[in-house]
């Protein structure tokens, strides 16, 4: 289920529950799976490259540039 969520609002799943989470400003697309065995939470995290598509098929020209933008400096601060 896709939803939106708040900042620093608190969530609950289900023990093997598969979420998707997107992200709003790069549209980087997750399918989050969450499991719990004696009593500790495991979290994995699978990046989804069809909706990542999809999400930024729907971005306006800004966004897209600022994305390119991004891109580029993480891209030079990583050379470094």
């Amino acid at each position: 289920m896709k939803r939106p969520f708040k900042n620093g609002e608190p969530t609950t799943y289900a023990d093997s529950t598969i979420t998707h989470i997107g992200c709003c400003d790069c549209g980087l697309s997750h399918l989050v799976l969450y499991n719990i065995k004696d009593k500790k939470v495991t979290v994995e995290y699978y990046r989804d490259d069809w909706d990542t598509r999809l999400g930024r098929e729907e971005m306006s020209e800004d966004q897209v540039k600022w994305l390119i933008k991004l891109f580029q400096k993480e891209l030079r601060r990583r050379k470094k």
